[in-house]
C-alpha cells in the first residue's frame, strides 16, 4: 500500500531589526502557514502542520531548519504527533528533524509530544547544530503505548537519537532503543515502567551572560539582572561558560498531557528551565499559548 513521503524545509534571517522568514519549501502534506509575533518581530512562532496527525508504515517526514546570524525563531506544533502500529511487514515509520543555528541567532524546539503506539516501528531522530555564538533551547517528549487503554508498548520498536554539535564537536548525543522484547521498559536502568520520557536541553550559556552584579562592577561591564528560577529555588541561576542544562524525566501515565501539562512537568523536574529560556531569548513566553 502507498506510503507518503513528506519534506519541509525553512530558512529565517535577520532584516530591519526582526526574523523573516526567507525560504519555505514543501513536499507532502507538511507545511507552515504563516509566522505569528506573539512576542514581537524579532521572535517568529511557527507552527509546523501535518495534516494527516500521524505516520504509518512507509512514511517519512523530514524537516530542515536554517537559522540564519541575528535571527530566531520559536517551533511547535498544533497537536501530538503520532506513530501508528506498523504493518505485516514492520517497515520503518520516520521523522528526522535537523536544525542549524547560525552565530549570534537561536532556535527554540517545543512540539507537542509524540505517542508511539503498541506495535509501531518508528525511527525518530533531532540533530542540533549550532555556531560559535547560537544557542538552542528544546524539548523531546515521547509517550510509548496507551496508558489510558491499559496498551503497553510491549509489542513495538522504537529507535530515538538526539544529537547536539557546536562548530562540529558533539555536545550530546543520546540514543534510545527499544526492541519488541523491550525489556529497558521495566528496568531500573531504563523506563522504569514509565510510558512517558521527555528531555530537556538548553544552551550552551556564555560567561557575559552570567557574570553576577559584582562581577559586572569590576569588570566595567552591564549588570545582569538577577534571575529567579521558579518554585521553591530563590537563588540566582549560575552556569560557566559552554555548560548546557539537560533534564531527562520519566512520567507515570498523564492523561491529557498538553503544552501546559508538559511545561508545569519539566519544570518542576528543572527548576532552572524558565531562568534559562530567559537568558537565551530576549523575553519571555508562557509556553501555555504553545
Amino acid at each position: 500500500s502507498a506510503s507518503w513521503q513528506a519534506d519541509l524545509s525553512l530558512r529565517f534571517e535577520h532584516k530591519n531589526d526582526a526574523t523573516r522568514m526567507a525560504h519555505c519549501r514543501h513536499s507532502g502534506p507538511l507545511y507552515v502557514q504563516k509566522p505569528f509575533f506573539p512576542e514581537g518581530k524579532r521572535l517568529p512562532h511557527i507552527y509546523i502542520l501535518h495534516p494527516p496527525g500521524g505516520v504509518v508504515s512507509g512514511d517519512c517526514l523530514s524537516i530542515d531548519v536554517g537559522i540564519g546570524e541575528q535571527s530566531a525563531a520559536l517551533f511547535t506544533t498544533p497537536g501530538a504527533g503520532r506513530v501508528y502500529r506498523a504493518r505485516a511487514d514492520n517497515s520503518p515509520q520516520g521523522q528526522h528533524v535537523a536544525i542549524s543555528v547560525a552565530a549570534d541567532a537561536s532556535a527554540e524546539w517545543f512540539p507537542l509530544e509524540n505517542i508511539v503506539y503498541p506495535g509501531a516501528n518508528a525511527d525518530l531522530s533531532t540533530t542540533i547544530r549550532l555556531a560559535h555564538g547560537g544557542t538552542f533551547i528544546g524539548w523531546d517528549v515521547t509517550s510509548l503505548g496507551l496508558p489510558a487503554q491499559k496498551a503497553d508498548f510491549s509489542a513495538g520498536e522504537l529507535s530515538q537519537r538526539l544529537e547536539v554539535w557546536v562548530d562540529d564537536c558533539p555536545k550530546i548525543i543520546e540514543h534510545l532503543r527499544l526492541g519488541r522484547e523491550a525489556p529497558l521498559l521495566a528496568q531500573a536502568v531504563g523506563l522504569q515502567c514509565s510510558p512517558i520520557n521527555a528531555t530537556l536541553i538548553a544552551g550552551p550559556f556564555f560567561a557575559s551572560s552570567f557574570l553576577s552584579n559584582d562581577e559586572g562592577d569590576e569588570r566595567g561591564e552591564k549588570k545582569n539582572d538577577r534571575v529567579q528560577a521558579p518554585g521553591r529555588c530563590q537563588e540566582p541561576v549560575r552556569h560557566y561558560p559552554g555548560e548546557w542544562l539537560y533534564c531527562r524525566a520519566l512520567f507515570g501515565p498523564v492523561l491529557g498531557i498538553g503544552p501546559t501539562a508538559i511545561y508545569s512537568l519539566l519544570a518542576s523536574a528543572a527548576p532552572h528551565f524558565v531562568a534559562a529560556r530567559r537568558l537565551l531569548t530576549t523575553n519571555l513566553v508562557n509556553l501555555a499559548v504553545c
